[in-house]
């Protein structure tokens, strides 16, 4: 595993992008936290280099456009 490549963004820094409002940063730690945590970043990585394709959708099935 191949760690602090140039260019690398860190899950610790996604709070800055909520920071504008705490009420916002709030609900997005409740619903989504695990997003900030390495671990997770650690297995979406480890699943795409097992030549896994992994979809993460940003609305729930009810609420995407249907195809």
């Amino acid at each position: 595993m191949v760690l602090n490549r140039a260019g690398d963004v860190f899950p610790e820094e996604f709070n800055l992008l909520t920071a504008c409002d705490r009420k916002i940063r709030k609900v997005f730690n409740q619903l989504h936290g695990d997003l900030l945590t390495p671990e997770w970043w650690l297995e979406v990585q480890s699943q795409v280099e097992q030549g896994e394709i992994v979809d993460v959708y940003p609305y729930r099935r009810q609420q995407r456009f249907n195809r």
